[in-house]
């Protein structure tokens, strides 16, 4: 796999695989420390000085200069032709992965959350422990249980400050949603995180710790309200196919009724086939949680995460990027969008 996760990525699960089938599972658990080992990710990250070439020297040979302002991240456990991570500003400071699983444990002591799951992508340039918290379901149907996570994430390529981003997961169907708390001046709703740059590490943040713990319980009854909401909304057929339509051209593209070139027409068909993996999961879902907004939502961000094709080279590449996308990318913002549109409704 070229970009996701490769031959130097690793992922540790507590207890049971996860559906994509990758990973080494623990079936007693383990701490943040132990799930670091367990993925491979127990390498350190070093900052090396840059240089660019400035001219020639007279025997011909090239003439290099320091670059003040950027510094090359890299990884200490393999050869140097390899090890690149990054090219960030001279002021970063690298906060490593052992850091990130300490502050980890820390918030296991302040909450009684429990590590899940820990793995890194791309090569480590990003890496991540979902630790597990407590477990609710929607007032109106006790069957469909759901489990809320925190997800703490780190890149070491300058593109992600380390993040703790709380999200619900959905049994039943293993949808991810993030916990929207709030909105901005428009309106729309964001995702509940706290972040720190890398300008410090992570040592002695116990005040943090009880902060992060503090937004996870909050944004978590947000969300739970959120949930009850929409899962207290009864809607018809007509309904749910009105909020699918939205909800594709939201997130996915025109819907055409009447395509008029072989373009619109494979959009068209495109379109006809989400519809069909849609209904599906809304028929199988709709005896255990109800006819409701809640069930639609999840049959429309089941069909996101898992039914659309994704793209790579072979099957483990393809799991490899939906994984990626569900957690950190398009799927994740797609999901958003929807609970988002969901909750307007």
């Amino acid at each position: 796999m070229a970009h996701e996760m490769t031959n130097y990525d690793g992922l540790a699960l507590a207890s049971k695989a996860a559906w994509h089938g990758l990973g080494t599972v623990v079936p007693d658990g383990f701490t943040p420390r132990e799930g670091m080992k367990i993925a491979g990710i127990e390498w350190g990250v070093e900052s090396q000085p840059l240089y660019r070439q400035a001219g020639w020297y007279p025997d011909g040979n090239p003439r290099y200069v320091l670059v003040p302002t950027h510094v090359a991240n890299v990884r200490d456990d393999r050869d140097p032709e390899e090890q690149l991570l990054g090219v960030v500003g001279a002021n970063y400071q690298a906060i490593q992965n052992w850091e990130v699983a300490d502050f980890c444990e820390a918030l296991g002591r302040a909450g009684g959350i429990r590590c899940e799951t820990v793995g890194s992508i791309r090569e480590g340039r990003r890496v991540w422990f979902l630790l597990r918290g407590d477990t609710y379901w929607p007032a109106r149907y006790r069957a469909d249980e759901i489990n809320r996570y925190l997800l703490v994430s780190n890149g070491h390529d300058g593109s992600q400050s380390v993040s703790i981003t709380p999200t619900d997961i959905r049994v039943v169907c293993a949808n991810t949603h993030y916990a929207a708390t709030g909105g901005d001046e428009n309106g729309e709703l964001r995702n509940a995180c706290y972040r720190w740059r890398h300008t410090a590490g992570l040592k002695n943040r116990v005040e943090e710790a009880r902060e992060a713990i503090e937004m996870y319980l909050q944004a978590g009854k947000a969300t739970q309200a959120q949930v009850d909401h929409l899962a207290a909304r009864d809607i018809n057929q007509a309904a749910m196919l009105a909020f699918f339509t939205r909800a594709y051209v939201e997130t996915l593209g025109t819907v055409h009724e009447n395509p008029k070139n072989e373009t619109e027409e494979r959009a068209q068909k495109k379109a006809m086939s989400a519809l069909e993996s849609f209904t599906r999961r809304w028929d199988d879902e709709a005896p255990l949680s109800g006819r409701t907004m809640w069930t639609a939502y999840n049959a429309f961000t089941g069909l996101v995460q898992h039914d659309m094709k994704a793209r790579g080279k072979d099957d483990s590449d393809r799991v490899a990027k939906r994984q990626e996308s569900n957690l950190f990318g398009l799927n994740s913002d797609r999901t958003r969008r929807v609970f988002a549109l969901a909750l307007a409704e």
